[in-house]
């Protein structure tokens, strides 16, 4: 009969195979992990331009890294962009020639063309209709979209702008989906491991950005569907929401008007409705009746007649304005979106 010694040695020897076995099979899936990291890595540096590279700004939050060649992701972080250009500036595009009158155009991501090639947002397509038209003087149209900028970040952009060059027109987007877009607490994380994953390492930075676009995906997969949060309809026509911004943001607003009338730079508020939506107009109207008031401000709201929906039936219009005038993948604005933009300012502009 054993022993209860030699049977607790043998329990002893087998808890240390399998912690053995455990050990290598772990070892072996780090390994592979590692490998998979590396490969990833030199895939990224080697066929792929960086994801966009941002610096901290005590104000703002954040500031497009000034010369650099980027993309981003769009679809669920699935998908990359076309490469984009962020000039010395930190704007889009080409450099900047300060010495021709400047169009200065303020706004969020749809300013900012995302998904688009350089070429196609409507800040150069402007550029390119003014340069056709052989308009007097030659006008310089600069691309100061940032994504998650609202009319808090507008404003000192536009101070900075002005405090460094000469301005002719600034073009101000005005739209209720900037009503997520606060004055920032501080500027953003920056130096240590943060700052080296950021700038360095590409495909950490990408798995890590797309582990964090698929949480909120993930968690709702999770939830069973009668306790999940429904979502708010009770302001369809953002009515709300449009009060709300103007009682936070019509100081930001007035502040790029006073510190336009300071240097005598035309103010042009574009409000971008093309769903039709009375928050959206309410805006319009309140903006437009500062015009009516100030020389140097103007307004232009382009309902769905400025996208070619001004037939759709007011049922039917997000789902063809989704399916004619966005990326698809995305809600970002696709090229045609932007070329009636363009469309409509120029002719704005030239009425002015």
């Amino acid at each position: 009969m054993p022993s209860s010694t030699s049977s607790s040695d043998g329990a002893w020897r087998m808890a240390g195979t399998v912690l053995g076995w455990a050990a290598r099979k772990l070892g072996f899936a780090a390994a592979t992990l590692a490998l998979a990291v590396l490969l990833g890595e030199v895939f990224m540096h080697l066929f792929m331009l960086p994801t966009m590279r941002y610096d901290p700004d005590p104000e703002l939050h954040t500031v497009y890294r000034p010369s650099q060649r980027a993309i981003t992701w769009q679809g669920n972080y699935s998908i990359p962009t076309p490469p984009f250009t962020i000039n010395s500036d930190g704007n889009r595009g080409a450099e900047t020639d300060w010495t021709r009158p400047v169009i200065l155009v303020l706004g969020n991501s749809e300013v900012f063309g995302p998904g688009l090639r350089d070429h196609e947002t409507w800040c150069h397509v402007l550029q390119t209709r003014l340069d056709a038209a052989g308009a007097a003087p030659g006008f310089e149209v600069v691309n100061g979209g940032h994504g998650g900028y609202g009319p808090y970040h507008h404003a000192v952009y536009f101070e900075r702008i002005l405090s460094r060059h000469p301005v002719h027109t600034a073009i101000v987007q005005v739209t209720t989906g900037d009503r997520i877009f606060h004055r920032p607490a501080g500027p953003a994380a920056s130096g240590g491991l943060y700052a080296f994953i950021r700038d360095n390492l590409y495909f950490v930075r990408y798995l890590v950005n797309k582990a964090k676009a698929q949480k909120a995906s993930l968690r709702r997969a999770l939830v069973p569907l009668w306790s999940r949060e429904r979502p708010d309809t009770s302001d369809p026509e953002f009515l709300a929401a449009a009060e709300g911004m103007w009682a936070e943001h019509e100081g930001n607003w007035r502040r790029i008007v006073e510190a336009g009338a300071g240097r005598g730079v035309r103010v042009v508020f574009l409000v971008i409705n093309p769903l039709r939506r009375k928050g959206d107009t309410l805006l319009y109207e309140r903006l437009a009746a500062w015009a009516r008031e100030r020389e140097n401000v103007h307004a232009l709201e382009l309902g769905p007649p400025a996208y070619g929906l001004g037939d759709v039936p007011d049922e039917r219009l997000e789902a063809v304005y989704r399916e004619r005038l966005t990326l698809g993948f995305d809600l970002h604005a696709n090229p045609e979106r932007h070329r009636l933009v363009a469309e409509a300012v120029y002719a704005f502009l030239k009425g002015l």
